[in-house]
């Protein structure tokens, strides 16, 4: 940043040092900030990853869909909170991915898959879409094992 005024009137070369001042106080409280914000979302996926570790996301259950839709929504919260999809990935699609037919409460995937695109349509962000279009493709494997998946656009 320049710090040499000399060109301008001393009003204003006062008034723009001091501008550029603040400036860099709030360049530094943003990368502050921009720490804390980082450090607290990792804290947060830690306390997740803690907490169902010692909890499946998905215990063995009967009959419930409206169960595993809710902790789907659920796991989505989670990954808005922390920024990214990395809890959703691995709670939510590589554990079930493993072995769906025990960690889901029912094997009508078409009810999921209906239900999951419902939530796609009201995402509210990138990230929010980007997860529910993950589980999605998920469910289309479990409803067509072997086959080809239909590619989800974003919009």
């Amino acid at each position: 940043m320049p710090n040499n005024f000399e060109e301008f009137p001393s009003p204003l070369r006062n008034n723009l040092r001091k501008l550029f001042a603040t400036m860099s106080h709030v360049q530094q409280e943003i990368a502050k900030f921009s720490t804390l914000l980082a450090n607290s979302r990792q804290d947060f996926k830690q306390s997740i990853e803690d907490f169902f570790q010692q909890q499946n996301p998905f215990p063995i259950q009967e009959g419930k869909i409206e169960d595993d839709i809710e902790q789907y929504t659920r796991l989505v919260s989670y990954c808005l909170d922390a920024g990214d999809s990395e809890i959703l990935d691995r709670w939510g699609i590589q554990a079930i991915r493993s072995n769906p037919v025990h960690m889901l409460a029912s094997d009508n995937y078409g009810l999921y898959h209906l239900a999951f695109n419902e939530a796609r349509k009201r995402s509210e962000t990138p990230l929010e879409e980007e997860c529910w279009i993950k589980i999605i493709e998920l469910f289309q494997i479990f409803q067509n094992p072997g086959g080809t998946v239909a590619v989800i656009t974003r919009g």
